[in-house]
């Protein structure tokens, strides 16, 4: 009998744990699959206990994996790892489960962020390849172990820099089996840029203004400020060569028109908590990226120094 095929899922918060409950739905009584679900704290006292719960637009689940555990000597040799933990903490993360990657193993990044690559590819062991990608899902955690999945649509993009495929059947094939809506893509790059664009103006207008994206949206100077932040991340995207979404703008507010009047994004969310938030990935990197390429980012430049006012 040939080992089962195992995957690790890293951060079970709204992405991952909605990622990792369908697939641990599909596979927990296939002996041919493995899932491992990588977590600590009352997380992971919640599903050893309760399982992993899923309530989702239509459904509510409840999932075991074949093994949940923060170990690296428990977890063994992973041929799949799909890594959900926020940008800021993605190689601090990642960094106590080396060990558990080997020659063919696949590391999937699922950060709203262009430095995935830069950031893990110096970590990884010989042998081990990174799949940069970015996913499209309103989800939250609603307790430890809890996830909420709010509304569609629910989209998961991944791929090789190099554009080469082939080699990654296997892992679209797992997803696409659990239910997940996953496309394994030629031009992650572009495909990365197009949601960090949406994201990063959006965050950054929100948090900079404290506002729901409905109140930003209602005032003319505010609404006009967060198409400037778009207009200056595209300039950016372009300035790197890449064939971006020239329509963004457009797209920011079909989207974000639709959305709840109590709707914040994520990086405000954290602000407003007190917790560590992705400042420096969505707009600071907008700001350093303009630098290099020569590019104004004159909104960026004022919103980045007026959400530090507020932080520090």
């Amino acid at each position: 009998m040939s080992k089962p095929y195992r995957i690790g899922v890293l951060g079970l918060g709204g992405v991952g744990g909605y990622l990792g409950g369908l697939l641990a739905r599909k596979y927990s009584a296939d002996a041919e699959v493995e899932i491992v679900f990588i977590a600590r704290g009352q997380t992971k006292e919640n599903i050893e206990n309760c399982g992993l719960i899923v309530s989702s637009i239509d459904q509510e689940f409840t999932v075991n994996p074949t093994l949940v555990s923060d170990q690296s000597t428990e977890i063994g040799t992973l041929d799949l790892l799909l890594v959900a933990v926020k940008s800021f903490s993605l190689q601090s993360a990642l960094t106590p489960y080396l060990g558990n990657l080997g020659d063919g193993s696949v590391v999937i990044t699922l950060q709203n962020s262009v430095k995935q690559t830069e950031l893990v590819a110096p970590l990884l062991p010989s042998g081990v390849d990174h799949l940069p990608g970015c996913v499209y899902i309103i989800s939250n955690v609603k307790e430890p172990g809890f996830i909420v999945r709010q509304q569609s649509p629910e989209k998961v993009f991944f791929g090789p820099v190099d554009g080469n495929t082939d080699p990654y059947r296997q892992s679209l094939e797992v997803m696409l089996a659990a239910g997940i809506d996953a496309h394994l893509v030629d031009n992650v790059d572009v495909v990365n840029w197009n949601k960090f664009m949406f994201i990063s103006s959006v965050a950054t207008a929100t948090s900079y203004f404290n506002k729901t994206i409905k109140e930003v949206l209602g005032n003319a100077n505010s609404k006009d400020f967060l198409l400037r932040l778009v207009a200056e991340v595209r300039a950016v995207a372009l300035a790197q060569g890449l064939a971006v979404d020239l329509e963004i703008a457009d797209k920011v507010l079909t989207v974000t028109s639709k959305l709840g009047d109590e709707a914040k994004s994520s990086m405000q969310l954290d602000i407003e908590k007190g917790l560590q938030s992705e400042v420096e990935d969505l707009t600071h990197s907008v700001i350093q990226l303009g630098q290099m390429s020569s590019t104004s980012t004159e909104a960026y430049n004022e919103a980045y120094q007026g959400i530090l006012s507020r932080i520090q």
